[in-house]
């Protein structure tokens, strides 16, 4: 009987790790901001502290503006994506308030590979 457990949890491990490891934090990398401290303040502390995204899988990640002040237009930022390797490709977005018509967040799309990414965002 300890047997038949113990291969049971032996097959359900190997099972989890060939299934991508996303739910096992070596299947994430570390998303880091580059950004002026003017700009890092505009932005909620959860849209970019801690960041982490799933290795190899195209993903969004929403940059929420604070209440308080006025969101700049990715027009206005020059978004730039990088990892060791090079440069990532980034497709930025403005997330429009439809009653305040102003800008909320910002969505960024893309495709992070196997090692940490840093975004930079500067005026542009």
């Amino acid at each position: 009987m300890k047997k038949n457990l113990l291969m049971l949890t032996a097959v359900t491990l190997v099972a989890i790790l060939l299934a991508g490891c996303s739910l096992w934090s070596w299947g994430k990398v570390n998303v880091t901001f580059d950004m002026d401290k003017e700009l890092a303040e505009l932005f909620e502390d959860k849209s970019i502290k801690n960041v982490q995204l799933q290795k190899n899988k195209e993903q969004v990640l929403k940059l929420e503006y604070k209440k308080d002040v006025e969101g700049k237009s990715v027009k206005e930022l020059k978004i730039t994506a990088s990892d060791k390797d090079g440069e990532i490709k980034v497709e930025p977005v403005d997330i429009e308030d439809e009653e305040e018509n102003k800008i909320i967040a910002i969505k960024l799309s893309l495709k992070p590979g196997k090692k940490d990414i840093t975004i930079s965002i500067k005026p542009a």
